[in-house]
């Protein structure tokens, strides 16, 4: 049987207890930077562990995630850019279309 388990967002106390169970630390003085950044993306408790796990010293390890953080931050608000700017071109054809349609009733109505 196939199942999905829902991995939500990463809290700060979920990052707290990742740093203690993966760097052996209670504080550090990136702890607020970090807190304050992870409220904004969408980041698993699975995808900030990863990080904390690529190196030993916690200072490098947390520096490593506030750069991944930063950057999939930078991954969502392009994301998001380039969706507003898919719906503007869709919101332009459709107009175009009624535009169109509505000179093809106005000549019909001409015809008739």
């Amino acid at each position: 049987m196939d199942v999905h388990i829902y991995m939500g967002h990463c809290t700060p106390a979920a990052f707290r207890k990742l740093a203690l169970t993966y760097l052996g630390i209670k504080e550090h003085v990136l702890f607020k930077c970090i807190e304050d950044l992870i409220q904004s993306p969408v980041i698993t408790p699975a995808e900030v562990a990863q990080h904390l796990m690529k190196r030993d010293e916690p200072q490098v390890a947390l520096q490593s995630l506030i750069e991944f953080i930063s950057m999939k931050e930078a991954e969502m608000v392009e994301k998001n850019e380039a969706k507003n700017d898919e719906q503007e071109v869709i919101k332009e054809e459709v107009e175009k279309q009624d535009e169109k349609r509505s000179k093809i009733l106005t000549t019909s109505a001409y015809l008739t």
